[in-house]
Parts: structure tokens; sequence; C-alpha cells
């Protein structure tokens, strides 16, 4: 009887053991079976401690992220615990790593010089990785959902960072943009709220829309005068920036730029801004230090919407149109100096507002 036993748990462990290899032979197929197709030379091996090993030569494949492309299964993509290229693999093709929720780490070898679009995006467990000097292209929503990434290293061969590049990486804390970046696109670093320091470098002349909304870490800002316009919703809901600097050389202040700001409190305005946009200071209700400088010629509708905390603002001379409800929400307590003409101002310019008007000027 227990001979029987005995032979009886024997054989439980030996299919239990069995079990386990199929399972782990299993994965493994699941990733050798989905290998690169057009480069029989690339291959993958996946380990039974989740570390994934790429090697070969050459470009890996690119893959539709929209139309749920990937180079390997779901089962499979949720065993990935680190990524180890190789050295001769010379990018990381569009959705490659995408979707991969239990990656932690990647390591990136020099021989390595574009990452794709959505390459590791919606990596939410991703906390390290290595990007080489060597790379020049980082595509959009390349690490889009990174909630865990921490820092990152933009090379100096990158020129352009691309659009929801970093959108919603709530954990990067540390980011250096190099002097050869000169565009940043849309939404970029929307919703970075662990940023504390942003330093756009002279060499950036254009940003997209919402580049830095909702970045609730910055408390200071200055923007460099190699752009000439801030894009519509640039820095919007920023909620806990309270000082900026517009470096001399900006010309438009964009729609919504600043909108929903609402600890800002100065803005340096330089003289050569001439164009404010549509609901640019929106709701910036603690914004007190501001003075629009004799450059300026238009201030656009809902330009100051809701910005109840200005004592008083000088309308300078060189103003020729003021849209409608530029100033609507102010009360009695604020005080508007206004210029001794108003010829193309709109009609309903100060609809919605109940500020005093003075024609003289401030200081007399």
């Amino acid at each position: 009887m227990n001979r029987y036993k005995k032979s009886t748990k024997i054989l439980l462990i030996s299919l239990g053991i069995t079990l386990i290899v199929i399972i782990v032979m299993t994965v493994l197929f699941m990733v050798l079976n989905h290998s690169d197709t057009n480069h029989s030379d690339i291959t993958f091996n996946l380990d039974y401690n989740g570390v994934l090993t790429v090697s070969g030569k050459g470009k890996t494949d690119d893959y539709d992220h929209q139309n749920n492309q990937s180079p390997f299964t779901e089962q499979a993509k949720k065993s990935i615990y680190k990524v180890i290229i190789k050295d001769g693999i010379s990018s990381v093709g569009s959705s490659f790593f995408a979707d991969c929720p239990n990656l932690i780490s990647v390591s990136l070898p020099d021989s390595v010089t574009e990452i794709g679009n959505s390459a590791f995006e919606n990596c939410y467990a991703l906390t390290e990785i290595n990007i080489p000097d060597n790379v020049s292209v980082i595509g959009d929503h390349a690490f889009a959902y990174c909630r865990t990434l921490g820092k990152i290293h933009i090379p100096d061969k990158v020129t352009e960072i691309s659009d929801y590049t970093f959108y919603n990486c709530v954990s990067l804390s540390q980011l250096t943009i190099p002097d050869s970046v000169t565009a940043i696109g849309n939404e970029a670093f929307r919703k970075c709220s662990s940023l504390t320091e942003l330093n756009i470098p002279d060499s950036v002349a254009k940003t997209g829309d919402y580049t830095f909304s909702e970045c609730s870490g910055i408390k200071t800002l200055t923007v460099p005068k190699s752009l000439t316009e801030i894009s519509p919703d640039c820095f919007s809901m920023c909620d806990r920036l309270e000082t900026v600097v517009i470096s001399n050389g900006v010309v438009k202040i964009g729609n919504f730029a600043f909108s929903k700001c609402t600890k800002l409190e100065k803005i340096s305005i330089p003289d050569s801004v001439a164009h404010i946009g549509i609901w640019a200071f929106y709701n910036c209700d603690n914004l007190t230090d501001i003075t629009l400088p004799s450059s300026i010629t238009d201030i656009d509708s809902y330009a100051f919407y809701g910005c109840t905390s200005i004592e008083t603002l000088t309308i300078p001379e060189s103003v020729r149109h003021i849209g409608e409800y530029a100033f609507s929400g102010w009360d009695f307590s604020q005080t508007l100096f206004l210029p001794n003409s108003e010829s193309q101002w709109d009609s309903q310019w100060y609809s919605g507002s109940r500020a005093t008007l003075k024609r003289e000027s401030k200081n007399n």
C-alpha cells in the first residue's frame, strides 16, 4: 500500500514537472513562432525568467498598433519582464513592444538608431531604458502611457520630439531636452505631472498643441526666444505654474496657451509680442502681475476671461483690435486703463465685465 502511494506521488510530481515544461515551452513557442517574418536572421528567445533576447542584424518589422498587430501573442506579451536587444539590431520597429504590461527593463545596444512609433506604448511597468547616443529618431507615441518611467535620456542626435512621445508618463521627473531639438510635437509631454523643472532650449522653434499641458508639477517656466509662437494650449492646465518669463523674440501667445493655470501669479511679456490669442489666460484667477507692452496689436476674444485678481491693466495705444468678452468676469474692484482710440475693437469687447474703465494713464 505504501509502495502504491509512493508510486502515485512520484507520478504526480512527474506530471507536474511535465506540465511546467509544457507551459514554458508553449510560451517560448508563442514568441519564436511570431518571429520577425521579413527578417529571418532576427530571432527571439524568451527564458523562464521572462527575459526576452532579440538577436540578429538590421531593422525589425513595423506593426500597426491601431489594428492590434504585434510580433507576439497576448500571452507572450504578459510573460516579458525584461528585454535585451543585442548589437546588430538597428531599430525598434513601430509597436514592437507595445502593450507589454509587465515589461520593466529594456537594454538597447549602440547599433540602434531609431525607435519607432508606439514602440513601447502602454508598457505600464517600464521603469528603466537606456537610449543610445546614436538614436536620431524617436517616433510618435513611442513611450505613451509608460506610467512608471521616471527618467529618460534624449540623445543629441534627436532633432524632433514627435506627437504624444511621452504622453501620460506621469512618473517622469528627470528630463533634459538637448540643444539639437528644434520641434516638439502635439501633446508630446502632456500629463507628465511629475516634472518639476522644464528647460526648453533656445534651439526649439516650434511646439505643438497641448505640448506641455497638464504638467502640474512645474512652478516656473522660461519660454525661449527661438519660439516665435507659443502654440495653442501649450501650457494649459499647468495648475501649479506660478511664474512665466517669455523671452524677447516671441511674437504670439496662442489660443488657450495658459488657460486654467490657476496658480499663475506673474508673467513677463516682452516688447516682441504682438498677438494674444483667444482664451489665452482664461481662468488664471491668481494672476496679479502682468504688463502689456506697446508692441501688442491684437487681443482676441476671451483672452483674459476670469482673471479676477488683476487690480489694474493698461491697454496700450498700439492695440488695434480687442475681441468679444476679452475681459469677461472682471468686477468693480478691477480697473482697465484705455487708450485714446478704440476704432477696431469688437462692440462686445467689454461684455460680461464690470471692471472700472478709465481713459487717463495709470501713472497720471
